[in-house]
């Protein structure tokens, strides 16, 4: 009889039977079969669009009867969030992931002057609001800051408001609000900025889908 190689797939030798054929053949297909469940089963990390792709092949795993268990958990790597998620039976976890990817928001608006930027870290978007008025001041009704970010910056399907302050001078600070719009761009609401007055503040949220 032959045996199992390192792979575990049936490796045929001359004291093999052949006849009937069908029993033949399926020793080494069968073996095939296992070893390729083993694979998908253990170590197999489906790439997803989204969440709900991530649901749907949870669902369809479940149909084969290969529900995902402590031994036999489910892996994805989710193209809108960046991350790859683990699923043992009690649903989807993140892996912890201690990159920072930080994202300059621009604008080369001459009458401004902006630093502010993205930091992202662990499904997590910090935005850090640092800008001044570089002549003539500013009472308008509202400001862009910045446009829109790359979807993985972006609140979770809606705005979100937060107070920044405007340094007048000394220890004087005027309050303000500040939104950031769900595709990412930034809004200085109605406020007066004078000439050489900076603004300060931070935000933090979730990324979408986490």
């Amino acid at each position: 009889m032959g045996s199992l190689d390192d792979n575990n797939v049936y490796v045929y030798d001359e004291n093999d039977t052949i006849s009937p054929l069908p029993a033949f053949m399926n020793l080494g297909q069968a073996s095939v079969s296992a070893a390729i469940g083993e694979i998908r089963d253990h170590s197999l990390i489906m790439p997803v669009a989204n969440a709900a792709e991530r649901d749907a092949y949870e669902a369809q795993m479940r149909s084969e009867g290969r529900a995902p268990t402590p031994a036999s958990p489910l892996y994805v790597d989710r193209a809108d969030t960046g991350a790859v998620e683990k699923n043992n039976g009690s649903g989807w976890k993140r892996f912890v992931d201690n990159t920072l990817e930080q994202y300059q928001l621009v604008n080369n608006d001459p009458l401004w002057f902006f630093n502010n930027i993205a930091l992202k870290k662990n499904g997590w978007v910090t935005v850090r609001v640092r800008s001044s008025r570089r002549d003539a001041a500013w009472n308008g009704s509202r400001a862009r800051f910045w446009a829109s970010m790359p979807a993985r910056f972006r609140p979770p399907g809606h705005h979100i408001q937060f107070p920044v302050f405007v340094h007048v001078r000394n220890d004087w600070f005027r309050s303000a609000l500040f939104t950031i719009e769900p595709d990412g761009a930034g809004y200085l609401e109605g406020t007066l900025v004078g000439a050489g007055n900076w603004i300060y503040g931070t935000a933090t949220w979730p990324t979408a889908g986490d």
